[in-house]
């Protein structure tokens, strides 16, 4: 999994929810990048590879928090490591920010988040 990452990921502790349909379980971010996600589960679970669901990520009690829609790329019990598939772009700038203060590698993110600008340049025209 970890040759196939494309962003380094910071490490950073606090609740998040997986959401599918009625089903929600319960969890801690453990890490993030500004392209994807790894949560330990607060329950012994295994969710599906290929899951597209929605992921929060609380940054401040319930008040302050991310949604993104991720599709599950690895599991084992009670963890889950997932890819944004979308999220607003109000969102990944927020992300990008947070990922900055929690970073211990700026050089290597400075250079990710040129390319992230790149990409949304080049989508925007």
């Amino acid at each position: 999994m970890i040759e196939k990452r494309r962003f380094h990921r910071v490490r950073l502790s606090t609740k998040s929810k997986l959401g599918y349909h009625d089903i929600n379980i319960l969890g801690h971010l453990e890490n993030i990048s500004i392209n994807g996600a790894l949560i330990r589960f607060d329950q012994d679970v295994i969710v599906p590879l290929g899951w597209e669901c929605m992921l929060t990520i609380f940054l401040e009690g319930d008040i302050d928090y991310f949604r993104f829609h991720v599709e599950v790329v690895h599991a084992t019990h009670s963890l889950a490591g997932m890819k944004f598939v979308h999220q607003e772009a109000d969102t990944l700038m927020r992300l990008g920010k947070l990922v900055e203060t929690a970073t211990t590698e700026p050089v290597t993110l400075g250079v990710e988040m040129e390319k992230i600008r790149g990409l949304i340049n080049d989508y925007l025209g």
